[in-house]
Order: C-alpha cells, then sequence, then structure tokens
C-alpha cells in the first residue's frame, strides 16, 4: 500500500477500491492469487484423487474449462479464471516431475543438446496463434499457446540438467544463483515491478543503475522474509540463505 500511495497519491483511495473489487490488473502481482488458488485447488484434488490416471483427467477437464472462459470472456475479477489453466501446468508438473528427473539423467549429453534444441525449437509454437497470449487477462489466443508452455517448461528442465553436469567454477556460481533465484521466485515475483517503478519515479538513475538498485533490494527483501518471517511465505524455516 505504501508503494501505491508514492506512485499514485492524489486517487490511493479510489485504486485500493479497485484492486480490492477487481485484482491487480497487468502489474505483475496478478500472479500470486492466481497461484495461491491453484495450490488450494491442487491440493484437493491430491487429498481425494489417489489414482493418477484420474487426476490428469482432472486437470484435463480444468483446462478445457479454462479454454471456455477465455473463449466467452468470462467475468474474471483476480483473473480467477485463469486458474483452470494453470491448475493443468502446476499438476502436470508436480505429476511428471520424477519421471522428467529421471528422463534427463539417463540420456547421454549429445542426445539432451538435440532434445533440449527441439523442445527450444516447440516452445516457439504460440507464434503461429493469430495473436499473443496475455496470461494475466486469461487470454490464451490458440491451442498452440499449450504445446509452446509444456515445450518450454521441458526445456528449461533440459536447460537445468545440461548445467548440473558442467563443473567449471563460473557455471557452479552461475548454478547456485539460478537456484536462489528459483527458490525465491515468489518474493522476486511480487516485489519487482514495484520497485522498478518507485525508481523509476525518482528519475535519478539511468535503466542499468535501477535494475542493480532493484537487485540488491530484492536480496535484502529476500534474506529478510526468509530470516525472520518465512510464514509469510508458507514456510516453518528458513530457507537457505545468501548473507551468512
Amino acid at each position: 500500500m505504501l508503494g501505491i500511495w508514492i506512485l499514485h497519491p492524489d486517487s490511493i483511495a479510489f485504486i485500493i477500491k479497485d484492486i480490492v473489487i477487481k485484482g491487480w490488473g497487468g502489474y505483475a502481482l496478478w500472479f500470486i492469487p492466481v497461484l495461491f488458488s491453484t495450490e488450494i485447488v491442487y491440493f484437493f484434488i491430491c487429498k481425494y484423487i489417489d489414482i493418477k490416471y484420474l487426476r490428469f483427467l482432472v486437470l484435463l477437464c480444468s483446462a478445457i474449462i479454462g479454454y471456455i472462459t477465455y473463449k466467452l470472456d468470462f467475468y474474471n475479477n483476480y483473473n480467477i479464471c485463469f486458474v483452470f489453466t494453470s491448475v493443468l501446468f502446476y499438476g502436470i508438473g508436480n505429476l511428471l516431475s520424477d519421471w522428467m528427473k529421471n528422463l534427463f539423467c539417463n540420456l547421454n549429453m549429445s542426445i539432451l543438446i538435440q532434445y533440449t534444441f527441439a523442445l527450444f525449437l516447440c516452445s516457439l509454437f504460440f507464434l503461429l496463434n493469430h495473436q499473443k497470449p496475455e496470461f494475466f487477462i486469461n487470454k490464451l489466443s490458440g491451442i498452440y499457446t499449450y504445446i509452446a508452455a509444456f515445450s518450454g517448461a521441458f526445456f528449461m528442465c533440459s536447460v537445468s540438467s545440461i548445467v548440473s553436469r558442467l563443473h567449471y567454477q563460473p557455471i557452479r556460481i552461475m548454478k547456485e544463483g539460478i537456484k536462489y533465484m528459483g527458490r525465491n521466485s515468489y518474493i522476486i515475483l511480487a516485489f519487482h515491478q514495484i520497485i522498478l517503478q518507485l525508481l523509476g519515479l525518482t528519475c535519478l538513475f539511468s535503466g542499468s543503475i535501477q535494475r542493480l538498485i532493484m537487485w540488491f533490494s530484492l536480496i535484502m527483501l529476500i534474506e529478510g522474509i526468509n530470516r525472520y518471517f518465512p510464514f509469510v511465505l508458507g514456510k516453518k524455516k528458513m530457507l537457505p540463505l545468501l548473507l551468512e
């Protein structure tokens, strides 16, 4: 709220009312309530359905409902309709995680690189849609979006597997940095855009300096939340810290 007041001091009451009723809009924070709702929905799917194949079927039905809400332009405050689609990606990732780990670990490097390149090409399928997907307003654009999204997710897993097999010191440092960002992506997603907008109001720094300040601010937030308020992230104990 402090950030909103600084950004829009003359219309704070209207903006807060609009956010409470409609959600955060196009800012990156739209993803937070969607992810929260997705985790709750998938929790109940797992709680009441023990058979994996039935879980796959429920996820498929959810995706169909999500596509229908997009085509019919359903009322969509807080982008809640996108939960039907996001639970598909969340659930498939959970159900296939062990299979993907075994697949990528057992492939030799040359085949893995070819596989990675093929996945990258498939991730470009979204370009075949008649318009660009916009997830923050539940705009899926077309069936190619699903192919591109899954290919992109598998592509990142494949790249991760390649990097994990490299043991040069610079690569090891890069891996630790990626792991740190991955563990704390929730905080990064929630705050990076607000910090950049606040810095943009100052007009004191160039774009590159603003981003350096943003990352420094994010690291301070990450360390503070993980050290003193891990319950905010639904954690009972601290995540591994950088500043120790």
